[in-house]
């Protein structure tokens, strides 16, 4: 059955395209991963762990399910279809691997999101900068980043403290 959100593919359509897609988002989320690795030993910032994840084609589906969402063309739309997590000691390494960031790669600023903005000082609660990203028009141009292009991703910062608290 289709959802009356869904405007232009049929269910079975987004299902097959994000299929095929996947192979793809994996090799980006690696890539991602690998990239983030080398930026953070380079401006020799400690980590405790750097996750990847690729949208699985369930969660896909269930996304585009949710009340309230409505995308035309969720392939392009939607932001998180590869996700990777930076877990860091200090909250100062936080500003410090968002700025890297910003350096490497476009930041769509509006759809970002600082959780620690959120709570005043003598609040906790889940507490995490979200960037949605894509690849910098210099990287876009390297023949082992083309093939990504026009592919967001979203990248959490937090702590281990918040991530756990999380």
């Amino acid at each position: 059955m289709s959802s009356p959100r869904i405007q232009k593919h049929s269910r079975a359509e987004l299902r097959a395209s994000y299929e095929a897609l996947v192979p793809s988002l994996l090799q980006y989320s690696r890539r991602l991963e690998s990239l983030t690795r080398d930026l953070l030993e380079l401006k020799k910032i400690q980590y405790h762990a750097i996750e990847v994840r690729t949208k699985t084609v369930d969660s896909f589906l269930e996304k585009l399910a949710r009340p309230g969402k409505s995308y035309a063309e969720p392939l392009n739309q939607i932001t998180d279809l590869v996700g990777l997590r930076i877990i860091l000691y200090y909250p100062s390494d936080v500003d410090e691997v968002c700025s890297i960031w910003r350096e490497q790669f476009s930041v769509d600023e509006s759809s970002s999101v600082d959780k620690r903005a959120e709570l005043a000082s003598d609040q906790f609660g889940y507490s995490s900068v979200h960037l949605v990203c894509r690849l910098s028009e210099s990287r876009r141009a390297l023949a082992e980043w083309s093939p990504f292009a026009s592919t967001c991703c979203e990248v959490q910062v937090r702590t281990v403290l918040q991530h756990a608290w999380a």
